[in-house]
């Protein structure tokens, strides 16, 4: 018994001194969070690489990711440096954490502050432990320093901020991957002198940041046009992208916050002056833009009658033939991966109120050539579940959807297409009708192996309310 005892506790302080010899991780971020607040340290989250799809291997063990941090010494410094968090990538969590700190690649490295604010990032692995202590010890600098996001923020809130520090703080924000940065920027100009304009550098960080299309920042940015057309030719095409989309996307998201309808059509301007070659295309993305907003804002009067007229300019006019043609070019690239067609539809049929995620994929380009695996009877589809769910009872955009609706299933008969002209019908009340379209939503639904058992059972729900007449 005792020699039995004793290999037990030998065995438990072994098992001890191995793990003590590793990084010592956090349960979760709440706790990570007030052991942080506690200790005054920053948090080191280490993201790695999920398992690969399809594996049947538990969701606590993670992909090909040796690393410099399992070196003895790495783990010790990291243990007294840092307060460490490890999310797992393969569950909810870890995917809901990677989402908010924009996380592509892994594994990837962020180091947090004690309010949970990210002031460090790198997605760079190594098996070299100098790497990582290298990588710690300027953490450890920056934090020391209060060169984090809480700092410099707490400083513009009280508008004690320099225009050094905000310089700063624009570029510790873009080094996270956060290009919100408009509002920042105009605080930055504000303090400039017109010669400032004058030098390529200082006009380079003011359109890196992405100011607002045709605000005053913007306008001041263009008043040397040597400078700004030296910048887009010499500069990569890939940062003469990100500037566009930053000046695109931080228009838009103030519109949509402020709802100053004057600001989305400036967004909507901006993308079409980049559109200007081809004065069609260019007049659709106006459009598609102006209609992105009334969305987002929750406009349903300005959302619907944007909305009829786009899919009838811009979708409904495309023959038969040619949508045919189109479908067929997206199904043979899906060949070797599954339907994104499909899936947008049941992403559709899931939510009452759709994501821009979606209504995105349904831009200008889905049109005339193929974008995000959509199809033209996809876009009309979805346009039509829009106006059902969006809950109108008016006659004339019923039928407007009811018409779409028709050329979807001409174009491309689908389960879900005929679920949607079910619907629609009901609330036109052709009950029959209704009924008819339902019961041929469940018939090709069941022939479809990807379609879900309790996406068949909701089919069949539906058409028992419709049938009882309390849909």
């Amino acid at each position: 018994m005792k020699k039995l005892l004793s290999s037990i506790v030998l065995s438990i302080i072994s098992i001890c001194t191995v793990y003590a010899q590793g990084i010592i991780y956090q349960k979760n971020l709440d706790e990570a969070i007030a052991q942080a607040s506690k200790s005054n340290k920053p948090i080191f989250v280490y993201l790695s690489s999920p398992m690969p799809v399809g594996q049947n291997v538990p969701a606590n063990l993670h992909f090909n990711n040796s690393t410099g941090l399992d070196d003895k010494k790495v783990a010790e410094y990291f243990n007294k440096k840092f307060i460490c968090f490890h999310p797992s990538t393969a569950d909810s969590a870890g995917l809901k954490f990677s989402r908010k700190y924009q996380v592509t690649l892994f594994p990837t490295y962020i180091f947090l502050d004690q309010k949970g604010e990210m002031f460090y990032k790198d997605s760079k692995n190594s098996i070299d432990p100098e790497r990582y202590m290298s990588m710690a010890g300027e953490v450890v600098g920056r934090f020391a320093a209060n060169k984090t996001i809480s700092y410099y923020a707490q400083l513009d809130k009280q508008g004690s901020i320099t225009q050094q520090q905000l310089k700063e703080y624009i570029s510790l924000k873009e080094s996270l991957g956060l290009y919100d940065n408009a509002a920042l920027i105009n605080e930055y100009v504000n303090s400039l002198t017109i010669k400032s304009f004058d030098d390529y550098q200082d006009v380079l960080f003011i359109l890196e940041a992405g100011p607002y299309a045709y605000g005053k920042v913007y306008n001041l940015a263009f008043t040397n046009r040597k400078i700004t057309d030296s910048i887009f030719k010499k500069e990569s095409g890939a940062l003469q992208a990100a500037i566009f989309n930053r000046i695109i996307n931080n228009t838009e998201n103030e519109a949509i916050r402020t709802k100053n309808v004057a600001m989305a059509q400036n967004a909507a301007s901006y993308v079409r002056s980049l559109k200007s070659r081809n004065y069609k295309d260019a007049n659709q993305w106006y459009s598609f833009e102006l209609m992105k907003y009334y969305w987002e804002v929750k406009d349903t009067t300005q959302y619907y009658r944007s909305a009829s007229s786009y899919y009838d300019t811009y979708f409904l006019s495309i023959s038969a033939d040619s949508a045919k043609k189109l479908q067929q070019n997206v199904l043979e690239n899906l060949k070797k991966r599954s339907s994104r067609a499909d899936t947008v539809i049941q992403r559709t049929k899931d939510n009452t109120i759709r994501q821009m995620s979606v209504i995105r994929s349904f831009g200008p380009e889905s049109s005339t050539e193929q974008k995000n695996g959509s199809t033209v009877a996809n876009a009309l589809n979805t346009a039509a579940w829009d106006f059902y769910t969006l809950g109108t009872h008016n006659t004339d955009y019923l039928i407007k959807a009811l018409v779409w609706s028709k050329r979807s299933i001409e174009l491309q008969p689908n389960y879900a297409y005929y679920d949607t002209i079910a619907h629609i019908m009901y609330r036109l009340e052709f009950y029959e009708e209704a009924v008819v379209n339902q019961n041929k939503a469940i018939e090709l639904a069941a022939n479809e192996q990807r379609v879900s058992q309790t996406e068949k059972d909701k089919l069949k729900a539906e058409l028992a309310k419709m049938q009882a007449h309390k849909l």
